[in-house]
This record gives C-alpha cells, structure tokens and sequence, in this order.
C-alpha cells in the first residue's frame, strides 16, 4: 500500500468535509466519476481479443462503485450528473495523467495492469480513511462494500509481478497526480488554513 502524505493540512481538509454535508457530497459525486472513469479506462484500454471473465468481473465492479456512490450524492440532494465543473475536471485530469505517464514505453499488455495496480492501492489507502472519518452511516457501508472488492482487485493486480523501477516509478506518477488534484480541489477553500502543497514518503 502506498505510504503517502496523511499531512496536517490534508488531515484539516478531509476533517472539514465530512463536517459540511453541501462539501462531502461534491467530495461522494468526485469519487463516483473517479470509479466510473476507471471502469471507462479499462473499456478503453483492453483489445477485444484480450476480455477474459476476470476483466468482465473488474469492469462490472468498478460501474457498480460508481453507481452505489451515485445513489448517496442523489440521497443528500446531488445532482444526477457530474456537473461540478472545478472538481469534475480536477478529477478527469487525474486520471488522465496517470494513465498518460504510466503508459510511455509500455506495451499494453502492462500498461492495465499497472495502472490498475496503482489505482487501486491509492483507494486501499484513502477508503479506509474516509471510512474511519465519516459519521454518515450509509457511506460507511457503502465504502465497507467497495472496500471488499477492491482489496480483491489490488491482490489480483498485485500477482503480475511487475519490473520493481516500473512499479516504484507508477506510484511517483500517481503521487504527484494526487497531490495536483488535491491542491486544486482545495484553491480558494477555506477548510484549508495553508496552502496545501502535499507530502510524499517516496519523495
């Protein structure tokens, strides 16, 4: 699991969002589209000739977290469609940086599988997290329900074996790409008392 930056200033973010509901939705609404273009990404990234059972199995799970998520934004009063522009972007530019950077020089063969490797040791990380610091009953049991699958999935992505400079490398991508998606989730936030420039153990 990747050993990354529980900073204070992050710490007094992520406080000050599961104590504003208005706040803690928008944050639900970003991680229902961060797992819907997950599930995107893998449709996107493997050849027809390559979907085996396990694949199905992994798209099908990831559109399900991104639905159950959905259906609390809608519960607390959310919009059905992700029209946060600020951190809607914010997200897909995320994903899009490690995909785009993990991917150079890689076959496509790895490439999945590695990026599907980091993502999901970013989630074993924040989940759990999350789960400890909301109050709201019905996200700790969503998160619990996700959480169970994607433990299954890191393990799975965990067996490929990957090349350790390629692996090291994924998560110094990753890490960068979280700590620029969370100071712009934070820009003009005052649940922030300083700026928020990130922290990473491997840095």
């Amino acid at each position: 699991m990747l050993e990354t930056f529980a900073s204070e200033p992050f710490v007094r973010w992520l406080d000050g969002v599961v104590q504003d509901e208005v706040t803690e939705t928008r944050w639900l609404n970003l991680l229902s589209q961060l797992e819907y273009v997950g599930c995107r990404k893998i449709l996107k990234s493997i050849p027809y000739e390559r979907v085996n059972a396990s694949v199905l199995q992994h798209i099908q799970e990831e559109a399900l977290h991104a639905h159950l998520l959905k259906q609390l934004v809608l519960k607390r009063g959310g919009k059905d469609a992700w029209e946060d522009p600020s951190w809607s972007e914010s997200g897909w530019e995320y994903i899009q940086s490690v995909d785009r950077q993990i991917c150079e020089g890689l076959s496509p063969v790895m490439y999945y599988p590695l990026v599907s490797w980091v993502i999901e040791q970013r989630v074993m990380w924040l989940y759990p997290w999350y789960l400890e610091k909301t109050s709201d009953p019905a996200i700790k049991r969503v998160l619990t329900t996700i959480l169970a699958q994607e433990k299954r999935h890191a393990d799975q992505f965990a067996e490929h074996g990957f090349n350790s400079e390629n692996q090291l490398e994924a998560v110094r991508i990753e890490e960068r790409a979280w700590n620029k998606l969370i100071v712009k989730l934070s820009a003009g936030d005052d649940l922030f008392e300083t700026p928020y420039d990130g922290y990473s153990a491997t840095h």
